[in-house]
């Protein structure tokens, strides 16, 4: 430093190390600072997410993926910082060689995002707030507003994903324009605390354009790490679901072709689940793909389901009860191996495992007792292995393939048969106990009824007759073929 010259932050703290400040005695008071801080941020972390379920993951796991989140996008930031500080040293006027202009452009908003799509949307609100206050202790001086421009940033990633749902890769995109928005008022609100007039219009625009290029940054940061950190902490998110849903992939093609009847019942059932799952607030796209792929077992003997069997012809007529009541339990045990053979993530495996529970065979069960004596009879040769269902969603898809298996019976199915079978299925549930560990309510059950009966009611609605046609009349016996007659009307 010359006589005459500006003391920079980064001059100020070179001639401080030549003097001899980084004795130990300094040193303690803010390493005990920061070590406090980390502390306390960790701690919020463990308690933050506590009573939540979060994708049937562990609470120690969802700390363990926080506090690396956390960990990574400090280090992450860190780097950002250098960077930063080597551009505002390499010019020598403003507005560029200002080392917070270029901070604007840091994606500090990344992890909240990665945290609402991969963890869930209460840890994201609490790392919103946490990561923005760690991050401004790695800035020597004036560092509180790299907390509020953080934190602005990281609660409009939060809002803005909540507002779009991200069930596309383009939503990444509008979350960060989001962002970038915020992060323009932000720091027209941070430059009138200091001064518009003292800080120049030229350096108070090139902070802007910094700051929309933040909020682009923060998409590309995020749409770079979602698939990485989805395959490394084995996480499903909404988008990889909605790929999975697709009825061209192999698995899906399979089942439509090899069990045409089980196919169209799990594209019901998948209908159903999705509409209940909406009505509850619970999430609709892992119903719907859950639906799609929960008997997926049944590939193995199509025959043997009442779906895919022509009129007049039963496999099961020539088996004993206990065979028959072994088929249809083993299309669970054969749907996950199946789902494991094609790297089915874990929460489509716990709906194949799970869409049936416990659940009694009743009709081979009573099939049993009135050909046998019903004291040898054991009930458990009759139930399906489970586990029962253990969250809302595996629970609404478990009514609605029980819904729609029983509407298939309805000879007339009029409003109020539909209303009553409904009822019958759900209340069957309950008493057998198969609800139990789905934190279902009664409301939810109430209006999951409604959903249901609201979904049946379209589907087995009437049409009027058409004209000059009798469709319900009994067909007369004719022995042409269908070559024949367009043979016949060619000719004519």
């Amino acid at each position: 430093m010359r006589k005459g010259d500006r003391v920079t932050a980064t001059a100020a703290r070179v001639i401080s190390r030549m003097r001899g400040d980084r004795h130990l005695a300094h040193q303690i008071p803010p390493l005990a600072g920061t070590l406090a801080l980390i502390g306390l941020a960790a701690l919020a972390l463990w308690h933050g997410p506590r009573g939540e379920r979060i994708a049937e993951r562990g609470r120690g796991r969802v700390f363990g993926e926080l506090l690396l989140l956390v960990l990574v996008s400090l280090l992450g930031t860190q780097f950002c910082f250098l960077v930063a500080g080597a551009l505002a040293r390499s010019f020598g006027t403003a507005p560029m060689n200002v080392f917070q202009s270029y901070a604007y452009a840091v994606p500090f908003a990344a992890l909240a995002l990665l945290a609402a799509m991969l963890i869930g949307r209460q840890p994201a609100l609490l790392v919103a707030f946490l990561f923005p206050i760690l991050a401004a202790r790695m800035v020597d001086v004036d560092a509180l507003w790299v907390a509020l421009y953080g934190a602005a940033g990281s609660l409009a990633a939060v809002f803005a994903l909540d507002r779009v749902q991200f069930k596309q890769r383009l939503v990444m995109a509008r979350v960060g324009l989001a962002v970038g928005v915020v992060n323009v008022a932000t720091i027209l609100i941070l430059s009138s605390f200091s001064g518009l007039a003292g800080r120049g219009a030229v350096q108070v625009a090139f902070d802007l354009i910094c700051g929309f290029a933040g909020g682009l940054l923060v998409a590309a940061v995020a749409s770079f790490a979602v698939p990485v950190l989805e395959s490394a902490l084995d996480i499903t998110t909404d988008i990889k679901l909605v790929e999975l849903s697709n009825t061209n992939l192999p698995l899906l093609r399979r089942l439509a072709f090899e069990a045409p009847g089980t196919f169209q019942h799990s594209l019901m059932v998948a209908n159903l689940a999705k509409e209940g799952c909406e009505a509850i607030g619970a999430d609709p796209v892992l119903a719907y793909t859950g639906g799609l792929y929960h008997d997926v077992g049944k590939i193995f003997r199509p025959d043997y389901f009442v779906e895919n069997q022509r009129a007049g012809k039963n496999r099961h007529d020539t088996l004993l009860p206990s065979m028959s009541a072994l088929v249809l339990i083993k299309h669970v045990k054969e749907g996950l191996e199946l789902a494991r053979e094609h790297n089915l993530p874990r929460p489509l495996c716990d709906a194949i495992a799970q869409h049936h529970g416990t659940r009694l065979i009743k009709y081979f069960y009573n099939r049993a007792l009135e050909q046998g004596d019903p004291s040898s009879v054991q009930e458990e040769r009759y139930r399906y292995p489970g586990p029962t269902p253990q969250n809302k969603v595996m629970g609404v898809l478990m009514l609605a393939d029980g819904i729609e298996a029983a509407s298939r019976t309805l000879v007339e199915p009029t409003t109020p048969k539909i209303r009553a079978l409904i009822r019958t299925i759900m209340e069957d549930c309950l008493r057998d106990g198969q609800l139990d560990r789905t934190d279902l309510t009664l409301s939810d059950i109430s209006r999951l009824g409604e959903s249901f009966l609201r979904v049946l009611a379209t589907i087995f609605h009437q049409r009027v007759d058409y004209p000059g046609f009798n469709f319900n009349a009994e067909p007369e016996k004719d022995t042409r073929t269908l070559a024949a007659d367009i043979d016949a009307a060619r000719a004519s």
